[in-house]
């Protein structure tokens, strides 16, 4: 079911409802175990669709194409909840003179306010916090307003 789902969402390679159709009866053709009717199979996406719920948005493009986009913070939460990809989540941003992340943009590194961005940084045992004063290694004193 997965790999049937993957296949019908590829953004490159729209495939028709005759193609998935083809697809299931040569799999059944095949002798694969379990596999779904058509049906089934666009009833099963739905269902998923619906548990995962992901909202999609309709766009224009400047020029009056229009095209359809995920919401973002939908697609966040599952990846933020899933631990197999949490893991790679950047939570802060990083200064760089070139842009090829997300987390190096401007909107970022500057014109997020304060109380929207990561309030604290871990460094082991040791916490910090924005707004809050720190001490650095050679004493001074500082109150962090961002984390870099």
């Amino acid at each position: 079911m997965f790999l049937l789902d993957m296949l019908a969402n590829l953004p490159r390679l729209r495939l028709s409802s005759d193609h998935l159709r083809f697809i299931l009866w040569m799999l059944k053709e095949l002798g694969v175990s379990d596999v779904p009717s058509y049906k089934r199979f666009r009833q099963k996406q739905d269902e998923l669709n619906k548990m995962m719920h992901i909202r999609t948005q309709l766009k224009r493009s400047p020029k009056g194409g229009v095209f359809y986009q995920n919401n973002m913070a939908d697609l966040l939460a599952i990846d933020w909840a899933n631990p197999e990809t949490r893991a790679w989540l950047e939570e802060y941003p990083v200064r760089t003179t070139t842009v090829s992340e997300s987390f190096h943009s401007q909107k970022w590194t500057s014109d997020i306010p304060s109380e929207a961005i990561a309030p604290m940084w871990a460094d082991g045992s040791r916490h910090y916090f924005i707004g809050e004063m720190a001490q650095l290694r050679d004493g001074r004193l500082v109150v962090p307003t961002a984390w870099y």
